[in-house]
């Protein structure tokens, strides 16, 4: 029975007091015991996680780069061209648009700004060049690179151009 006093585990085991209130510092040990227990095996996940995963992830990289070298090489840009140029997008072929020119009146608007209009007896209309920064007077009636400047209006003015017209604003600034 002397052993059983001095070791505190075969007093739990063995212990004869149970029913004398004595119980409650036996769960209490039990559960003390289990939780030292739980707080080793964290601490030991918490200093051994890092060396595990971190490994794990360098042979992951190395499966990347080795998945990267084997891919295949890239063919020329023109071998893709060609490709693409077999299969219409959104159902029209270049075939059937063809190739579209440029157009005079998207110059004229590129390099020209109607900045405004002066009214009065014969209404004229106040383009500037954006290249040159020169402003130019034209009435109706009149050319300027090419367009043709059909009638000026309130806030816009009518030009033709390629036989098409087209309105231009006032350019707000």
């Amino acid at each position: 029975m002397s052993v059983m006093k001095t070791n505190p585990i075969l007093r739990f085991v063995a212990s004869p007091a149970i029913g004398k209130g004595i119980w409650q510092e036996q769960v209490a040990f039990l559960i003390y015991s289990a939780s030292l227990v739980m707080i080793c095996y964290l601490a030991y996940l918490l200093v051994s996680s890092p060396f595990y995963f971190g490994r794990l992830g360098m042979m992951q990289l190395r499966q990347d780069l080795n998945e990267i070298r084997n891919l295949p090489q890239l063919q020329s840009l023109e071998i893709y061209r060609n490709i693409l140029d077999e299969h219409p997008i959104f159902g029209v072929s270049k075939q059937e648009t063809g190739v579209v020119g440029k157009n005079p009146c998207d110059d004229f608007v590129q390099n020209f700004s109607l900045s405004g209009i002066v009214q009065g007896g014969e209404n004229e209309a106040i383009f500037l060049n954006k290249r040159t920064r020169q402003t130019n007077f034209v009435t109706a009636g009149e050319n300027l690179e090419n367009i043709t400047v059909q009638a000026i209006k309130e806030h816009s003015v009518v030009v033709v151009c390629a036989g098409k017209e087209k309105e231009i604003l006032i350019e707000e600034t």
